[in-house]
Protein backbone atom coordinates (compact mmCIF):
# COMPACT_ATOMS: atom_id res chain seq x y z
CA UNK A 1 0.00 0.00 0.00
CA UNK A 2 2.83 2.03 0.81
CA UNK A 3 4.26 1.59 -2.60
CA UNK A 4 1.36 2.22 -4.34
CA UNK A 5 0.01 5.91 -2.45
CA UNK A 6 3.36 7.05 -3.58
CA UNK A 7 3.42 5.90 -6.98
CA UNK A 8 2.38 8.94 -9.09
CA UNK A 9 1.04 6.65 -12.25
CA UNK A 10 -1.04 4.42 -9.97
CA UNK A 11 -4.47 5.49 -8.65
CA UNK A 12 -5.27 2.45 -6.44
CA UNK A 13 -8.14 1.25 -9.32
CA UNK A 14 -6.26 1.00 -12.40
CA UNK A 15 -3.74 -2.01 -10.87
CA UNK A 16 -7.40 -3.60 -9.42
CA UNK A 17 -8.74 -3.71 -13.17
CA UNK A 18 -5.84 -4.90 -14.96
CA UNK A 19 -5.50 -7.58 -12.11
CA UNK A 20 -9.33 -8.55 -12.86
CA UNK A 21 -8.77 -9.08 -16.45
CA UNK A 22 -6.29 -11.57 -15.56
CA UNK A 23 -7.85 -13.28 -12.04
CA UNK A 24 -11.68 -13.37 -13.11
CA UNK A 25 -11.75 -16.17 -10.67
CA UNK A 26 -10.66 -13.21 -8.08
CA UNK A 27 -14.35 -11.59 -9.37
CA UNK A 28 -16.45 -14.53 -8.56
CA UNK A 29 -14.91 -15.20 -5.32
CA UNK A 30 -16.11 -11.70 -4.35
CA UNK A 31 -19.61 -12.15 -5.71
CA UNK A 32 -19.67 -15.53 -3.90
CA UNK A 33 -18.95 -14.26 -0.78
CA UNK A 34 -21.72 -11.36 -1.26
CA UNK A 35 -23.85 -14.22 -1.81
CA UNK A 36 -23.53 -16.44 1.51
CA UNK A 37 -22.86 -15.76 5.01
CA UNK A 38 -19.18 -14.74 5.53
CA UNK A 39 -17.56 -12.38 7.62
CA UNK A 40 -17.15 -10.08 4.88
CA UNK A 41 -20.47 -10.37 3.24
CA UNK A 42 -21.24 -7.43 3.82
CA UNK A 43 -18.76 -5.37 2.57
CA UNK A 44 -18.68 -7.76 -0.38
CA UNK A 45 -22.70 -6.42 -1.01
CA UNK A 46 -21.62 -2.92 -1.21
CA UNK A 47 -19.24 -3.26 -4.03
CA UNK A 48 -21.56 -4.89 -6.38
CA UNK A 49 -23.98 -3.43 -8.85
CA UNK A 50 -26.93 -4.18 -9.90
CA UNK A 51 -25.78 -6.95 -12.45
CA UNK A 52 -23.97 -8.79 -9.64
CA UNK A 53 -20.57 -7.47 -10.32
CA UNK A 54 -17.83 -5.64 -8.80
CA UNK A 55 -18.08 -1.99 -8.91
CA UNK A 56 -14.62 -0.35 -9.93
CA UNK A 57 -12.95 -1.14 -6.97
CA UNK A 58 -9.51 0.08 -5.79
CA UNK A 59 -6.29 -1.91 -4.18
CA UNK A 60 -7.55 -0.95 -0.16
CA UNK A 61 -11.13 -2.63 -1.14
CA UNK A 62 -10.58 -5.24 -2.93
CA UNK A 63 -7.87 -6.72 -0.39
CA UNK A 64 -10.39 -6.80 2.25
CA UNK A 65 -12.48 -9.02 -0.14
CA UNK A 66 -9.77 -11.36 -1.55
CA UNK A 67 -8.29 -14.79 -0.53
CA UNK A 68 -4.56 -14.38 0.47
CA UNK A 69 -3.50 -16.53 -3.11
CA UNK A 70 -5.60 -13.72 -4.92
CA UNK A 71 -3.73 -11.05 -3.01
CA UNK A 72 -0.22 -12.74 -3.77
CA UNK A 73 -1.16 -12.64 -7.50
CA UNK A 74 -2.16 -8.94 -6.64
CA UNK A 75 1.51 -8.25 -5.14
CA UNK A 76 3.06 -9.59 -7.98
CA UNK A 77 1.23 -8.06 -10.69
CA UNK A 78 1.47 -4.54 -9.64
CA UNK A 79 5.44 -4.80 -8.95
CA UNK A 80 5.71 -6.87 -12.69
CA UNK A 81 3.88 -3.14 -13.92
CA UNK A 82 5.73 -1.17 -11.29
CA UNK A 83 9.27 -2.89 -11.04
CA UNK A 84 10.84 -1.93 -7.53
CA UNK A 85 11.90 -3.37 -4.34
CA UNK A 86 9.33 -6.05 -3.20
CA UNK A 87 9.11 -9.37 -1.05
CA UNK A 88 7.54 -11.80 -4.23
CA UNK A 89 10.49 -14.25 -3.84
CA UNK A 90 8.97 -14.79 -0.07
CA UNK A 91 5.62 -14.74 -0.52
CA UNK A 92 5.34 -18.54 -1.13
CA UNK A 93 6.52 -18.98 2.63
CA UNK A 94 5.07 -16.88 3.80
CA UNK A 95 1.55 -17.91 2.55
CA UNK A 96 2.72 -21.85 3.71
CA UNK A 97 2.91 -20.78 7.34
CA UNK A 98 -0.13 -18.48 7.50
CA UNK A 99 -2.18 -21.09 5.64
CA UNK A 100 -0.82 -24.00 8.75
CA UNK A 101 -1.45 -21.23 11.48
CA UNK A 102 -5.07 -20.20 9.73
CA UNK A 103 -6.14 -23.95 9.71
CA UNK A 104 -4.52 -25.05 12.94
CA UNK A 105 -2.15 -27.33 11.17
CA UNK A 106 0.34 -29.12 13.41
CA UNK A 107 3.36 -27.62 12.24
CA UNK A 108 5.63 -28.68 14.72
CA UNK A 109 5.21 -32.51 13.74
CA UNK A 110 7.12 -32.08 10.54
CA UNK A 111 10.13 -30.71 12.16
CA UNK A 112 12.15 -34.09 12.87
CA UNK A 113 11.03 -35.27 9.57
CA UNK A 114 9.57 -32.66 6.66
CA UNK A 115 6.98 -34.25 4.61
CA UNK A 116 7.19 -31.39 2.12
CA UNK A 117 10.86 -32.19 0.71
CA UNK A 118 9.75 -33.02 -2.69
CA UNK A 119 8.20 -29.87 -3.23
CA UNK A 120 10.50 -27.38 -1.23
CA UNK A 121 12.86 -25.14 -2.41
CA UNK A 122 15.27 -23.00 -0.43
CA UNK A 123 15.02 -18.79 -0.83
CA UNK A 124 18.54 -18.26 -2.48
CA UNK A 125 17.74 -14.27 -1.40
CA UNK A 126 17.42 -15.03 2.14
CA UNK A 127 20.75 -17.58 2.62
CA UNK A 128 22.46 -15.19 0.55
CA UNK A 129 21.44 -12.00 3.54
CA UNK A 130 22.16 -14.86 6.18
CA UNK A 131 25.54 -15.62 4.91
CA UNK A 132 26.73 -11.85 4.66
CA UNK A 133 25.70 -11.95 8.71
CA UNK A 134 28.41 -12.77 10.96
CA UNK A 135 26.01 -14.64 13.77
CA UNK A 136 24.30 -16.59 11.07
CA UNK A 137 27.54 -17.27 9.02
CA UNK A 138 28.85 -18.68 12.06
CA UNK A 139 26.52 -20.92 13.32
CA UNK A 140 27.17 -24.68 11.82
CA UNK A 141 24.07 -26.20 11.41
CA UNK A 142 22.77 -23.02 9.64
CA UNK A 143 22.71 -25.08 6.34
CA UNK A 144 21.09 -27.67 7.94
CA UNK A 145 18.51 -26.17 9.44
CA UNK A 146 17.50 -23.91 6.43
CA UNK A 147 16.73 -26.96 4.42
CA UNK A 148 13.81 -27.99 6.84
CA UNK A 149 10.44 -26.42 4.91
CA UNK A 150 9.02 -25.37 9.03
CA UNK A 151 12.29 -23.77 9.57
CA UNK A 152 13.26 -22.02 6.24
CA UNK A 153 9.62 -20.75 6.06
CA UNK A 154 9.79 -18.95 9.65
CA UNK A 155 12.87 -17.43 9.63
CA UNK A 156 11.40 -16.17 6.34
CA UNK A 157 8.47 -14.78 8.18
CA UNK A 158 10.47 -13.35 11.09
CA UNK A 159 13.05 -11.74 8.15
CA UNK A 160 10.29 -10.32 5.98
CA UNK A 161 7.90 -9.18 8.88
CA UNK A 162 11.54 -7.51 11.02
CA UNK A 163 11.81 -5.48 7.62
CA UNK A 164 8.67 -4.20 6.88
CA UNK A 165 8.36 -3.19 10.86
CA UNK A 166 11.23 -0.40 10.73
CA UNK A 167 9.65 2.09 12.36
CA UNK A 168 11.94 2.17 15.77
CA UNK A 169 8.55 2.45 17.97
CA UNK A 170 6.63 -0.51 16.70
CA UNK A 171 10.07 -2.62 16.64
CA UNK A 172 10.92 -1.17 19.96
CA UNK A 173 6.97 -2.36 21.45
CA UNK A 174 7.55 -5.60 19.61
CA UNK A 175 11.12 -6.06 21.31
CA UNK A 176 9.34 -5.60 25.09
CA UNK A 177 6.59 -7.76 24.17
CA UNK A 178 9.17 -10.38 23.01
CA UNK A 179 11.46 -10.31 25.68
CA UNK A 180 7.87 -10.27 28.32
CA UNK A 181 6.97 -13.63 26.20
CA UNK A 182 10.36 -15.10 27.12
CA UNK A 183 10.71 -14.13 30.46
CA UNK A 184 6.96 -16.00 30.81
CA UNK A 185 8.57 -19.34 29.31
CA UNK A 186 11.00 -19.28 31.45
CA UNK A 187 9.48 -18.79 34.58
Amino acid sequence: MNDLCNNPKEDGYNIVKIFLQYHPNAQADIQSKANKYAFCSDLAENHLNASNEPKELAVWNIVELISFGNFMELYELYYQTYPSFNYSDYLKSIKFIRNAAAHNNCILSTLRKPNSLKKFCKTKKLANIFGKIPEFRELDSRDAMMKNPVIHDFVTLLFVYNDVMKVSATKGIRNRKMEEIRLIANS
